[in-house]
């Protein structure tokens, strides 16, 4: 429902390149917990310099009851902490289980880049310009509604 779904074309062409790449340097981690033979729960991961960037992680939704994702992150955690590495960045999000395996946490940025293509280009008018422009627009535009519905042109 996201849209980045791996079956997906362009999210499954990215991690394809990106696991080559990944691969290719070394970074490559993918952790997987099976049960009777079958993976219940996995994650991808990239390693560098001490550093665990956790990047995709899923799990079987039939054995939620389980809860796997949550064994599966116990046991590699304490493997990874083992090996000395020392930081593991769960990605962006404030989702709740996150401060469940961590007494710290750090702000994660974003970065977009657009490509130089006439597509790329377009977007990054949108997304840089003409949306926020849209947004301020409306906000400024927009009168207040009370509860009724009515347009309360005070507010």
């Amino acid at each position: 429902e996201t849209g980045n779904s791996l079956d997906r074309a362009g999210p499954n062409a990215f991690i394809r390149c990106l696991t080559r790449h990944a691969l290719d340097e070394g970074w490559l981690s993918i952790w997987t917990l099976s049960l009777d033979g079958q993976p219940v729960a996995t994650e991808y991961q990239l390693v560098s310099d001490g550093h665990v960037y956790a990047l995709r992680s899923d799990f079987d939704a039939s054995h939620e009851t389980l809860s796997p994702g949550s064994h599966l992150s116990r046991q590699m955690l304490e493997i990874l902490f083992g090996r000395g590495l020392t930081q593991y960045a769960m990605g962006p999000g404030d989702n709740a289980y996150k401060y469940r395996w961590a007494d710290a946490a750090q702000p994660v940025h974003a970065l977009t880049a657009y490509g130089r293509t006439l597509r790329g280009r377009a977007l990054a008018t949108w997304e840089l310009a003409a949306k926020p422009l849209v947004r301020r627009l409306r906000a400024r535009g927009t009168p207040a509604t009370t509860d009724a519905g009515k347009v309360d042109d005070a507010g």
